[in-house]
């Protein structure tokens, strides 16, 4: 069990909003947040994942921090960061993909 602490240009959420999320490895879901970016010429995010199980309650799964801007922050786009820092996903290891709309 999960849950993400979400930040985007300082507007913090976190997922689920109570509780914890059962995630499975090589599972794809969906987190419907919408963060408003206003008249902003790059944004920043930060992902922070806890695993809250039974045997090691809190460990941390990763930490995500990127920063697009200028050329690179374009409307409907789709971008990709991970938790991990090989390409290889290992075991523990999350990829966030999301659009700026």
């Amino acid at each position: 069990d999960i849950s993400l602490d979400i930040d985007v240009n300082g507007t913090q959420r976190r997922w689920p909003s109570s509780g914890t999320f059962s995630a499975n490895e090589k599972n794809t879901y969906s987190i419907r947040e919408r963060f408003p970016i206003v008249d902003s010429n790059s944004i920043s995010l930060v992902v922070r994942g806890t695993e809250h199980d039974d045997h090691n309650a809190g460990d941390d799964v990763g930490s995500v921090r990127y920063t697009i801007s200028g050329a690179d922050l374009r409307r409907g786009r789709m971008y990709e960061v991970r938790a991990a820092p090989s390409d290889a996903c290992e075991s523990g290891c999350y990829i966030l993909r999301f659009r700026v709309d």
